[in-house]
């Protein structure tokens, strides 16, 4: 892929993967719209990266809709979610148990569902996920089962979609790419 002239649009781009990516994206000569909830850390990336900055909370549906109308990416990428919550199963609540679920999925669903919509120019989506998702993880609560239905809206995404959209896994021992192409037999994924 040439990245110049290409433009992207990171969310949860303020620390993480997301800031990574932000970072080599920009290097690469992409422009590059960061979205995050955390004002400082964005100004901090745009003081260092040149990425234009949008202060957002990425499961709000209204400013997912408008954020991508304006920015018209080349490619998505999705990296927020919330803070991982560590313990056993019984000691979780239903409140921390799903926490997940109603931030990570809530958020790869609207932004995927509002990239399937306005496609015309989105041509790549990128949907971060975990070994977790792969794996299992018996002290994150539904962080597992989360990040396992993220994979499979990226799944059902690739069916519908122009756009090519991939889930990435991170597991302890490498990263598992899982990219998914429509034929005459099908859905299928693609390992890379």
């Amino acid at each position: 892929m040439d990245f110049k002239g290409q433009t992207a649009l990171v969310v949860g781009a303020s620390r993480g993967f997301g800031r990574g990516v932000t970072e080599s994206l920009v290097a690469k000569g992409m422009t590059v719209t960061a979205v995050a909830r955390t004002r400082e850390d964005l100004e901090d990336l745009a003081r260092k990266t040149l990425a234009r900055i949008i202060v957002a909370d990425a499961t709000d549906e209204q400013a997912i809709e408008r954020i991508l109308s304006e920015a018209k990416p080349n490619l998505l990428v999705l990296s927020a979610g919330t803070t991982l919550d560590l313990r056993p199963l019984h000691q979780h609540t239903w409140e921390t148990f799903s926490r997940t679920w109603e931030v990570d999925t809530k958020l790869t669903f609207l932004w995927v569902r509002a990239a399937l919509r306005a496609d015309q120019w989105l041509q790549h989506v990128v949907v971060f996920g975990s070994g977790a998702a792969l794996f299992g993880s018996p002290l994150s609560g539904g962080y597992a089962g989360a990040k396992k239905m993220n994979a499979f809206i990226a799944e059902y995404a690739a069916g519908v979609a122009s756009a090519s959209v991939v889930a990435l896994h991170q597991s302890p021992k490498k990263w598992n790419q899982v990219s998914y192409r429509v034929s005459a037999d099908g859905l299928a994924p693609v390992h890379a």
